[in-house]
């Protein structure tokens, strides 16, 4: 339970802000037994080439920045 940072790095005062510098961010989630039917909602998303998302009132796709689920 709970989240874990496993690495961290120093920002200088003036480097650009923080989100410009993440390129990438991995995320581990463990499902319960009895909710294992999210794996094929999971490869039904990955087979997507666009998933169209809404930002601040634009439309996006975010699945470039999808990697692996």
């Amino acid at each position: 339970p709970g989240i874990k940072c496993r690495e961290i790095f120093e920002v200088q005062n003036h480097s650009p802000k923080v989100p410009n510098l993440v390129d990438t961010a991995e995320y581990q989630v463990t499902i319960p037994e009895k909710h294992l039917e999210i794996e094929t909602k999971i490869d039904a998303l990955l087979a997507q080439d666009e998933v169209i998302r809404e930002r601040r009132g634009k439309d996006y796709d975010l699945r470039p920045r999808i990697f692996n689920l």
